[in-house]
């Protein structure tokens, strides 16, 4: 029931997303807006953001691995076994992934605002975005929706650690 209340839950965050994306722009679906980006903006437009996607996304796995290591090694430790439960897995998988998410955020902010400012381009990068966004609102900008960037990541990370460890254990 938690995997489906998970599942739930980021469906709607997804679909709110869509949503107000849709009446902000006034888009009438995927292809309406990929049309109307690549007439107003060409390709640059469509590609608005995607650096630092990238970036954001990188660094968020490269923490969520590390954090994810060091955590299921501590608890096999702790309890003499010389691997991780199942369940030490799945909880390392959940604490690594909301904290890089969380870590992570202000990068995340800068991604949505660098996609979102259409053809303005009120912002000229990743650097620019996060400067620009703590000199007009301060540092609090960057950590905007943390905690539920982290309570959105948490469970799937947790899912995500438990079945690629369950796979590893099936094909060794």
């Amino acid at each position: 029931s938690q995997i489906l209340t998970a599942a739930f839950l980021s469906h709607d965050s997804n679909m709110w997303n869509y949503h107000e994306t849709r009446i902000r722009f006034g888009y009438r679906g995927t292809l309406h807006a990929f049309q109307s980006i690549a007439r107003k903006e060409g390709l640059r437009g469509l590609y608005a953001g995607y650096g630092a996607t990238l970036l954001g996304d990188c660094t968020y796995s490269a923490l969520q691995f590390a954090i994810y290591e060091a955590l299921k090694q501590r608890f096999a430790a702790q309890t003499g076994r010389a691997e991780a439960t199942e369940g030490d897995c799945l909880l390392a998988g959940g604490i690594a992934g909301g904290v890089a998410a969380f870590l992570t955020n202000p990068l995340d902010v800068a991604t949505v605002r660098l996609q979102t400012q259409g053809p303005s381009h009120v912002y000229q990068g990743v650097r620019h975005c996060l400067v620009s966004s703590v000199e007009k609102e301060g540092y609090a900008a960057l950590w905007r929706g943390a905690w539920s960037r982290a309570l959105y990541f948490a469970p799937l990370g947790g899912i995500t650690f438990f079945v690629y460890e369950g796979l590893k254990r099936m094909i060794h």
